[in-house]
This record gives structure tokens, sequence and C-alpha cells, in this order.
């Protein structure tokens, strides 16, 4: 009896002593898991800083560059300010693109203008004339032009628009009306910059 108590009792503090151990490497590994969660969620918290300090970085880029961008435009439609295109007027071998210029502007009731430059523009295309790119000394001699096309030139197989920036072609394209200036007596409209006049304000056509 009392070899089988001994050997109970040599069991017991074995398997305690097993059991001591297993927790005590338990513990170690919920401490280790436990500070590895931790250093993770630092990390975690430490990149999400970042992250939005990234976000927020991208928000001042981007108008940054929206700014930048309108900017160059409104500098560009400057450039563009006097100028004019004749679409659809035929080419010949031996033009004069100033001569032809003053022919339509005459037409369209400035028989005086004053013209700075006058050439072809735009991509050669088969079957197709390039542009009349026309520079106005007077930027009230565009505005008459632009006022009076349709009447004078309905007739005729060319027509005046005014010469828009990139920008302003693909807003055109995308139905924006930034730069779209409306006739209310005619079912088309007319264009003009939104800052085409001289006042930073755009032209209404009577």
């Amino acid at each position: 009896m009392t070899d089988l108590s001994s050997s109970y009792e040599v069991s017991l503090r074995r398997i305690t002593k097993e059991l001591k151990r297993i927790e005590l490497n338990f513990d170690k590994a919920l401490e280790f898991t436990n500070s590895r969660v931790a250093v993770l969620e630092k990390k975690e918290k430490e990149t999400e800083r970042k992250l939005k300090l990234m976000e927020q970085r991208i928000v001042e880029l981007e108008s940054v560059n929206k700014q930048s961008s309108e900017a160059l435009n409104k500098q560009e439609r400057f450039s563009r300010r006097n100028n004019i295109r004749i679409v659809g007027y035929p080419t010949s071998a031996e033009e004069n693109c100033l001569d032809i210029a003053k022919e339509v502007l005459t037409k369209v009731g400035i028989p005086d203008v004053k013209i700075e430059r006058a050439h072809r523009d735009g991509a050669r295309r088969e079957g197709r004339s390039r542009h009349l790119l026309v520079r106005l000394s007077f930027f009230q001699d565009k505005i008459t032009a632009l006022k009076n096309k349709r009447a004078k030139l309905q007739d005729e197989g060319y027509f005046i628009t005014d010469d828009l920036t990139f920008v302003d072609l693909t807003e055109k394209g995308n139905g924006s009306n930034k730069w779209r200036i409306s006739m209310p007596e005619v079912p088309t409209f007319d264009f003009l910059r939104e800052n085409g006049g001289p006042d930073g304000k755009p032209f209404l056509f009577e």
C-alpha cells in the first residue's frame, strides 16, 4: 500500500511539474503574442497616419495641379484673345492668306480690318482644307466678326469660329457651358471664352 501511495505521489508530482511547464510556456507564448500584437497595432496606426498624410498631400497636389492648369488655360485664352478661325475656305496653290482673311472679314462688315497675321493651321487631311488662323489687331473686330458671321456668311461654304484652347474644345465636346453663349434669336450657339470681354465678362450678342 505504501509503494502504491508513493508511486501515486511521484506521478502526481510529475504531472504537476508538466502542467506548470506547460503553463509557463503558454504564458511566455501569450506574452510574445501580445507583444507582437502591440507592435503590429503600432505599425498599423503608423501606416494609417502615413496614408492619411499621403491622401492629404495628393488632395493638395491635385488642387495645385487644377489651379495651375486653369491658370495656364486662362493664359492661353488670353494669347488667343484676338484670334479667329476661318473654317472650310478652299485651299489654292498660290493663295495669299492675308488677302483671304481680308476678303472674308470684309463680308462680315469689317472692310478696314487690321490683321497681324494669317496662315493655314492644323493637320493636312485629304479632301479637307485646313483652318485659316487669323490674328486681328483689335479685339472689337473679332466681336463684330462673330456677331455678323451667320447673317453674312450663310450662303458661303465656310464659316468663322473662335480660336478655342484644347481645354475649351474638350469642354465643348463634353457639353460644358463655360464657353457657350446662347443666341436666343437663332437655334444654334456662338462661342466666346468666358473671360472674353475687356471687363472679364462674356459678350451677349444682341
